[in-house]
Order: C-alpha cells, then sequence, then structure tokens
C-alpha cells in the first residue's frame, strides 16, 4: 500500500513532468508564477514558483487525468 501523501506527491510530480508544456494560467485566473504548499503529516514543502516561461498549450489526455488525481488527492 502507497500512503497518500506519497502518492500525492507521485501524482503531483506526474502532473507538472508529463504537463509541463502545459499553462496553469486559465486554471488559476492568471496568478502565475505562483507557490504550491502542500502538507506532509506536519511538514509544509513549499515548491519555487514556476518557470514564467511555460507558453499555453492544449490538454492532453494523461495530463487531464492526472491532474484530476492530483486534485482527488487534496
Amino acid at each position: 500500500m502507497i500512503p497518500p501523501s506519497v502518492r500525492l506527491i507521485i501524482s503531483f510530480l506526474l502532473v507538472f513532468t508529463v504537463g509541463s508544456r502545459i499553462s496553469f494560467r486559465n486554471l488559476f485566473t492568471g496568478t502565475f508564477p505562483f507557490i504550491i504548499v502542500i502538507s506532509i503529516p506536519s511538514i509544509p514543502i513549499i515548491l519555487p514558483p514556476f518557470i514564467k516561461s511555460i507558453e499555453p498549450y492544449t490538454w492532453t489526455p494523461p495530463t487531464f487525468s492526472f491532474f484530476f488525481f492530483f486534485i482527488s488527492e487534496l
């Protein structure tokens, strides 16, 4: 069994590696770059702001499913 926190990290990495060409401006209403804070048991992990050179592309089905898997783990 994989702990939920580990699955959250894996799904997050899949979203932002498989979907590295995807622009999240549409989802986050133009706040870009932004910082995501994930708390794992009691340790907050702050990821650096994402690279601003990412340009808009269309969603791909794998990225789309990984994104919803990531959301479902929150």
